[in-house]
C-alpha cells in the first residue's frame, strides 16, 4: 500500500463527502426552522446529542478491531483477518441490542431534559424511539465490513457509498418537510438511509474482499489482547463522548430548546469545518497505524513533527474564518434576530482551536493504540468538563458552557496526551522540544487568527451588507495566514518538507 497516494485519495473523497454532510444540515435545517420552528429544531438537536452519548462512539470495537487487523493485513494474514472480522460482528449486534435496550430504559426521562414546553401536536416518546433505532440500525447488518475498507486505506469508497444513501436521505427530508410537514416521517427516512449504506457495504466488500469472511476464531491469549483494547478505549470514548455531547444537554435542561437551536446554529458551522480536519485526520490515520509497526521511531518523530506544522497552519486559516465570519454569514443566512454576541463568538473560535489541537495529538494516540496507557485521562476531562458545566450555567449561561469545554481540554487532555506520547511512543527526552514547537506554532496561529479579526473589522466598518462582509472577509482570512506563516517559516526546513508533502498529497503526484 502506498501510504502517500491512499491518503490523498481518501482526503479528496472525505472533503467532497464532508461538503455534502455540510450543505446538507444547513438545507434541512433552513427549511425545518422555515416549516416547523426553532422547537423542532432545538428538539433534533437534543435526541442527536443524548444517542450520540448513548451510542458510546462503538464503545471503541471500531477502532480496536481495526488497530488489531493493521499487522494482519501487512502480513497477509487471512485467517487472523477473517476471526477479527467474526469477532467484530458479534461485537456490533450485541452493541446494537444494548442501545436499544438501554435507549428505551431511558424513554421516561427525555420531557425531563428539556426546559420549557414541548411541540404541542408530537408525541415526544415516538419521536424519540424512532431517533433511538435511528442510531441502532447503524450498528446492524454489514455495518462491522467497514473495517476492511480503513484498514486497506480505502475509506474513500466509503465515503462514496455515504454520499448516496445521504442523497437518498435528503430527497426524502425534504419532500416530508415541505409537502407532508410530518416530522414522524422525518426521522424515518433517516432509518430507512442507513439500512440502505449497510446493505451497499456489504455489497461492496465481498466484490472487493471476497476472501474475507466472518469465519474462525482468534487464540484465547489474542482475544484476550483485542476485549482489553475494546475495555480501554470503552471508558475513553464514552468520556470524550460525555464531553462532547453534555453540553447541548446542558443547555436544553437549563436555558432552553430556543437558546439550543440558535447554539447549534453556530455549532453547525464549526461541526463543518471540524468534520473537515476528521477527514484528514482519518485519512493518515491507517498510514500512520502503518508506519508505527513498520518504521523506525526516528522516522515516526518526524511525522509527528510534519504533521504538527501542517495542522497548525492550518487552524491558522480555519480559526480566523470562525472569528471573521460568523456573524455576516449568519445575518445572511437566518437574519438578524439569529445573532450571539461577539464575545460568544470568540469564545468559539477559542473552542474549536484548541479542540483541533487535542484532536491533533489524539490521532497519533489512536494510531499507536495507547488506550490502555491513556484511558483515566478522557475521564477525568469528562468529570472537569460535567463539574464546570454545573457550576457556571447558570452565572454566565452558554458562555460558562463554551468556555468549561476549553478548560477541560486545554488543563487537563493536552498536557495529560503530551506525557502519555514521549513516555510510551518516543523518546521522553524529545518531549521539551516538542512542547516548546507546538507552542510556537499555536501562539503564531492564535496571533494570525487575532490579526485577521482586527483587519476584518475595519473592513466591515465601510461595507453594510452581510454579503460584501463575507467575502471581504474570507479574502482577508485566506491571504493574511498564508502570508504569516510564509514570511515567519520559510527558512525552515519543516516548511519545505510540509509543501513536499502536500505536493505528493495530489492527484497523479
Amino acid at each position: 500500500m502506498n501510504r502517500t497516494r491512499n491518503a490523498g485519495r481518501n482526503m479528496f473523497f472525505g472533503l467532497l463527502l464532508n461538503l455534502y454532510r455540510t450543505l446538507i444540515p444547513f438545507v434541512i435545517r433552513t427549511v425545518m426552522i422555515w416549516k416547523l420552528g426553532e422547537e423542532y429544531t432545538g428538539l433534533n438537536g437534543l435526541f442527536s446529542s443524548l444517542l450520540q452519548l448513548l451510542s458510546l462512539a462503538e464503545l471503541g470495537v471500531g477502532a480496536a478491531m481495526v488497530y488489531s487487523m493493521y499487522r494482519p493485513v501487512a502480513e497477509g494474514d487471512q485467517a487472523r483477518i477473517c476471526a477479527l472480522l467474526g469477532l467484530y460482528r458479534r461485537y456490533y449486534r450485541r452493541i446494537g441490542l444494548f442501545i436499544l435496550g438501554l435507549g428505551a430504559a431511558l424513554t421516561p426521562a427525555v420531557p425531563r431534559l428539556i426546559h420549557g414546553d414541548l411541540p404541542g401536536d408530537m408525541n415526544i416518546y415516538v419521536l424519540y424511539l424512532l431517533s433511538l433505532m435511528s442510531t441502532v440500525v447503524s450498528y446492524w447488518l454489514f455495518a462491522y465490513r467497514t473495517s476492511l475498507l480503513t484498514v486497506h486505506q480505502r475509506t474513500d469508497l466509503a465515503s462514496k457509498l455515504e454520499i448516496v444513501s445521504k442523497t437518498v436521505q435528503v430527497i426524502l427530508q425534504l419532500y416530508v418537510l415541505i409537502v407532508l410537514e410530518n416530522y414522524y416521517l422525518f426521522l424515518a427516512a433517516e432509518i430507512l438511509s442507513k439500512i440502505i449504506l449497510n446493505l451497499m457495504t456489504g455489497w461492496l466488500t465481498r466484490r472487493l474482499y471476497p476472501s474475507f469472511k466472518p469465519a474462525g476464531s482468534l487464540a484465547r491469549e489474542e482475544e484476550k489482547a483485542v476485549n482489553l483494547r475494546i475495555r480501554d478505549l470503552f471508558s475513553s470514548r464514552f468520556a470524550a463522548k460525555v464531553t462532547e455531547e453534555a453540553d447541548a444537554i446542558v443547555i436544553s435542561a437549563f436555558l432552553g430548546l430556543v437558546a439550543l437551536a440558535r447554539y447549534q446554529n453556530y455549532f453547525l458551522v464549526m461541526a463543518a469545518v471540524i468534520r473537515i480536519f476528521e477527514v484528514i485526520f482519518s485519512s493518515v490515520m491507517s498510514g500512520l497505524g502503518n508506519s508505527l509497526i513498520l518504521e523506525a521511531e526516528e522516522k515516526n518523530y518526524r511525522n509527528l513533527q510534519k504533521f504538527t506544522f501542517l495542522f497548525l497552519w492550518l487552524l491558522a486559516f480555519a480559526s480566523p474564518c470562525f472569528l471573521c465570519l460568523y456573524q455576516p454569514f449568519i445575518r445572511l443566512w437566518l437574519g438578524e434576530g439569529a445573532l450571539m454576541p461577539m464575545a460568544l463568538v470568540f469564545c468559539l473560535t477559542i473552542y474549536f482551536f484548541i479542540y483541533e489541537v487535542n484532536r491533533l495529538l489524539n490521532t497519533f494516540k489512536d494510531a499507536a493504540g495507547l488506550w490502555r496507557e491513556d484511558k483515566w485521562k478522557p475521564l477525568t476531562s469528562a468529570l472537569v468538563n460535567i463539574v464546570l458545566n454545573l457550576a457556571t450555567v447558570r452565572i454566565w449561561g452558554l458562555y460558562g458552557v463554551i468556555l468549561s469545554t476549553v478548560a477541560a481540554f486545554g488543563l487537563v487532555e493536552i498536557p495529560w496526551l503530551l506525557r502519555n506520547l514521549f513516555r510510551y511512543l518516543f523518546q521522553p527526552f524529545r518531549r521539551g522540544s516538542y512542547s516548546r514547537e507546538l507552542l510556537g506554532y499555536m501562539a503564531s496561529s492564535l496571533a494570525v487568527t487575532l490579526a485577521c479579526g482586527f483587519v476584518s473589522r475595519l473592513i466591515y466598518a465601510r461595507l453594510a451588507h452581510p454579503l460584501q462582509q463575507l467575502l471581504a472577509g474570507l479574502l482577508v482570512c485566506l491571504l493574511l495566514p498564508a502570508a504569516a506563516y510564509a514570511g515567519i517559516y520559510h527558512r525552515r526546513q519543516i516548511f519545505r518538507d510540509s509543501l513536499a508533502y502536500l505536493v505528493r498529497l495530489l492527484p497523479g503526484k
